[in-house]
């Protein structure tokens, strides 16, 4: 890793810290098929979003019954 992501990295963790930013991972991993694809990040992104905010899971709590229970897509 180089130094500047190091930095950034050190960064926003520190803003983690102190209740000014979240920080959230998703590893694309070539080996694992269900790991290469945009939909992937952004389905683990949400998951990791809703357990960590009480409001951002009741939103996408009320998306996902918007829509039939996830049959449709938003």
């Amino acid at each position: 890793m180089s130094s500047a992501s190091s930095s950034i990295i050190g960064h926003i963790t520190t803003s983690c810290k102190a209740g000014q930013a979240s920080m959230y991972y998703f590893y694309f991993y070539f080996l694992d098929i269900r790991k290469q694809h945009w939909h992937d990040l952004v389905y683990s992104l949400l998951i990791q979003l809703a357990n960590r905010s009480g409001p951002c899971c009741d939103i996408l709590s009320r998306l996902y019954e918007e829509h039939d229970d996830g049959a449709q897509q938003p």
